[in-house]
């Protein structure tokens, strides 16, 4: 099977996280690398360069460009030459120029199990390869020969060294049990289940939609594992979680370690929590997707809610004080409490982790905020929806619902959610009537992918502008009427919304694409040729074209 290998990225250098803007699609965009330079350029930094570690696929699009320049051949060439034909790897390369046609790769199936097109990722630097397992131990193995592989040198000692080292001290940290002590293109240099039993590990994980892996390397115990795997219900956690397992074991079977650790964690004795611990649990926090609420209450519990469609949702688990300085839920095994850095204020979670779950992840999983006055402007745009129109005809975005809704946190002002499939967002609308900024300064995985939303007005209509997105008002929508209407594309190459009579005949002419969605904004139909669909209740008529194309609908009664 083969599936793609993911190579995420992390960076210290402030960029807001990852253009997702036809980063997915079913053919190659051989333009994302300039796209992601060009939002780069209309973009804040998000943080002070080097102030902190935090995931960032953008940084290695731009690692990308400068190994072009450097080495003065397109980054998939260098690729061939100097790792994949050296190590042997024949079932590597990237879809730049088509899909492969190859039996051995797996597609997703839909629920008639029949064949999806097959997911291109053209963040190619970082997770745009295809691979197999195979192939990428090829790549392990020539990391636990430092640098060779066969006797050929492909690396020298020196740079695999300082793949391996944590790149991360000095920039802030917040909690004890770091999973993200990020190496050069590692995820972790030191992960933890390996640490309990006195190993260096290497490991990096990857996703997108379809397709996982994770790899672990053991350089002092010579050896390493790879897992890839396609489907919505696998992921990169699951892969690393099974080759951890493989890893542990092998270890025992070396001689190594004597067992694989079994113990779980256990709770500590309650306490009460100090005033301190109570306050500055209690709050709002925001990370780059989502909110959370922590109250304490009289009796010094905490209890945790999840933002969703502007309602808060309760956790079931209910976390109490414990010696350890930690709320325990202890049904769960889950703990949480809040810890000052910087200036501020973050809320910790620790998991159990491992297939025993010996030992525990400490997650920065929001930043504590404070209300705001919400300007009018922004009030009375809560709870509207905006229609996508920037994505590629064949981006992958358009399986999922196309809008971007705008949500208030119930108990904060000055803060909205900003709820996208592709790229959800939290904002400060506080200072602005028309930009909402990026309201955090989070390190690692929960500071990711923040982007400021700007209003401008196309046709006295307010339209919504992103690195991610630009999108029409839900109720600009204009309607069809019966006989034919010539559709212009413009120059931007954004796509059309229309609304056609409810039952009436739809004919499209001369469309790269064109989609029909029900009232709901989920997907009933995709064509890309001329084909006449009977048009249900409350529909959305969709329409892509090249930049300047000249498109004929035609309604019947």
């Amino acid at each position: 099977v083969v599936a793609i290998a993911g190579l995420d990225a992390v960076i210290l250098a402030g960029f807001p996280g990852t253009v997702y803007t036809n980063a997915f699609t079913t053919a190659p965009h051989d333009g994302y690398a300039e796209q992601v330079l060009a939002s780069l350029a209309k973009q804040p930094l998000k943080t002070t360069p080097g102030a902190m570690s935090v995931y960032s696929n953008d940084g290695f699009t731009l690692l990308r460009l400068t190994l072009q320049n450097v080495t003065g051949m397109p980054f998939t060439d260098a690729l061939r030459n100097n790792l994949f034909a050296p190590l042997g790897m024949t079932y590597s390369s990237f879809w730049t120029q088509g899909v492969a046609a190859d039996p051995a790769i797996a597609p997703m199936l839909d629920a008639d199990r029949q064949p999806l097109p097959l997911e291109v990722t053209n963040v190619l630097a970082s997770g745009g390869l295809v691979s197999t397992a195979t192939d990428m131990a090829q790549v392990a193995r020539m990391l636990l020969g430092d640098g060779t592989v066969d006797g050929k040198r492909i690396l020298s000692p020196t740079a695999v060294a300082a793949m391996g080292t944590d790149q991360t001290p000095g920039s802030l940290s917040v909690g004890e049990a770091n999973p993200w002590e990020y190496g050069l293109g590692w995820d972790t240099v030191q992960q933890l289940g390996f640490a309990q039993v006195g190993q260096t590990a290497w490991v990096k994980g990857g996703d997108t939609s379809d397709y996982h892996s994770g790899m672990v390397v053991l350089p002092e115990a010579g050896l390493a594992a790879v897992v890839v795997g396609n489907g919505p219900v696998f992921s990169s956690d699951t892969a690393e979680l099974i080759a951890e397992d493989m890893l542990m074991n092998a270890l025992v079977d070396q001689g190594t370690i004597d067992a694989v650790p079994s113990a779980a964690l256990v709770a500590p004795k309650p306490v009460e929590p100090t005033q301190w611990q109570k306050a500055a649990a209690s709050g709002i926090y925001l990370s780059y997707a989502f909110a959370v609420r922590s109250q304490v209450d009289a009796d010094g519990a905490m209890h945790v809610a999840m933002l969703s469609n502007g309602q808060w949702v309760e956790s079931p688990h209910v976390l109490t004080m414990r010696k350890d300085g930690w709320f325990w839920a202890t049904d769960a095994g889950l703990s949480a409490r809040a810890e000052q850095a910087w200036g501020r204020t973050y809320l910790i979670e620790r998991v159990p982790s491992g297939a025993n779950g010996t030992y525990a992840k400490d997650t920065i999983t929001g930043q504590k905020v404070w209300s705001a006055p919400t300007p009018k402007a922004w009030q009375d745009r809560v709870g509207r929806t905006w229609l996508v129109v920037s994505e590629r005809a064949d981006s992958t975005m358009w399986g999922t619902t196309p809008t971007v809704t705008l949500h208030a946190i119930p108990g904060l002002t000055g803060y909205l959610v900003a709820d996208y499939a592709a790229a959800p967002a939290t904002i400060n609308v506080s200072r602005s009537d028309t930009v909402g900024y990026m309201p955090i300064q989070l390190p690692f995985m929960f500071g990711r992918d923040l982007y400021e939303i700007t209003v401008r007005n196309v046709d006295e209509q307010e339209w919504l502008q992103s690195v991610n997105y630009t999108a029409r008002p839900k109720e600009s929508v204009p309607a069809l009427t019966t006989g034919t209407t010539t559709v212009t594309i413009g120059q931007d190459g954004n796509a059309q919304w229309f609304t056609p009579p409810v039952g009436a005949s739809i004919t499209v002419k001369g469309a790269q694409a064109w989609r029909l969605y029900d009232k709901d904004l989920s997907l009933l139909q995709l064509s890309t040729g001329t084909i006449s669909v009977s048009n249900p209740a409350s529909a959305f008529l969709l329409i892509h074209g090249a930049p300047g194309a000249t498109i004929t609908v035609t309604v019947g009664s």
